[in-house]
C-alpha cells in the first residue's frame, strides 16, 4: 500500500503505521515551551502528518518529545475521551488486557524474508509504559515573521528492522520483551530532523 523497504535479507511492504508523540516541547535558553500533550500520527490520515503552533519570535535550540505515552496518559481509557480524540475509541489503539495499554507504535505490513516475492503478514504492536522513548533534536532555529519557521522531521523506516530476528514472536505480556525494546529503539532512531 505504501513504500517497500528493500534490504539484503528482506523486503517489507508497509500497510499501516500509527504512533503516538507526547509532551512535545520547543527548547529555548530560558525554558521549554510546551506545545502539545498528545499527537497520534496515522499514515492513512494526512491531517495527522503535520502539526502547527503559534509561538513567539526568538531563538530556539531544538525540539523534544516522547515516542509513546507517559504513564499518566497510558492509564486512561478511550471511554474518557471523545471518539475522535487521539486516545478515543475510534483510533483503535487501546489494548484492554491486564494491564491495559495504548499501542504506542503500530507497524503492519507484509514481509518477504526469502526474497522470492513470497510475502506474509508481519505485525508489531508496541505498548506498555516501559517502551516510552524520549527523542530530542538539537538544531538552532530562529523563529521570525519573515523566515521559514518549520521543523521538518522525516521517518527513515529502513532502520526499523536492524538486528531483528523475524522468527522471534512478539508476546503480549505485562512488560516489554527484548524484541519490543529493540523495535522501539530502532523506531526511535528512524526520526531525522531536516
Amino acid at each position: 500500500k505504501y513504500d517497500t523497504i528493500f534490504n539484503n535479507n528482506y523486503q517489507f511492504r508497509l500497510i499501516n503505521l500509527k504512533f503516538y508523540l507526547s509532551d512535545i516541547n520547543l527548547i529555548s535558553d530560558n525554558n521549554n515551551i510546551y506545545l502539545k500533550d498528545i499527537h497520534l500520527f496515522n499514515i492513512d490520515d494526512e491531517n495527522t502528518h503535520s502539526l502547527s503552533f503559534e509561538i513567539e519570535e526568538g531563538n530556539y535550540k531544538g525540539l523534544n518529545f516522547g515516542l509513546g505515552l507517559n504513564s499518566e496518559q497510558n492509564t486512561t481509557t478511550p471511554a474518557q475521551y471523545e471518539l475522535d480524540h487521539p486516545l478515543g475509541l475510534s483510533q483503535n489503539t487501546f489494548w484492554a488486557m491486564e494491564p491495559s495499554s495504548y499501542i504506542f507504535v503500530m507497524v503492519e505490513g507484509k514481509i518477504d524474508t526469502l526474497q522470492q516475492n513470497s510475502f506474509h503478514n508481519l505485525t508489531y504492536h508496541l505498548a506498555h509504559d516501559d517502551l516510552l522513548k524520549y527523542i530530542e533534536f538539537n538544531q538552532l532555529k530562529v523563529i521570525s515573521v519573515d523566515k521559514n519557521n518549520e521543523f521538518n522531521i522525516d521517518i527513515n523506516l529502513s532502520r526499523l528492522f536492524n538486528n531483528v530476528d523475524f522468527s522471534d514472536d512478539l508476546p503480549h505480556q505485562r512488560t516489554a520483551s527484548p524484541l519490543a525494546q529493540l523495535l522501539m529503539n530502532n523506531f526511535a532512531s528512524c526520526f531525522e530532523i531536516q
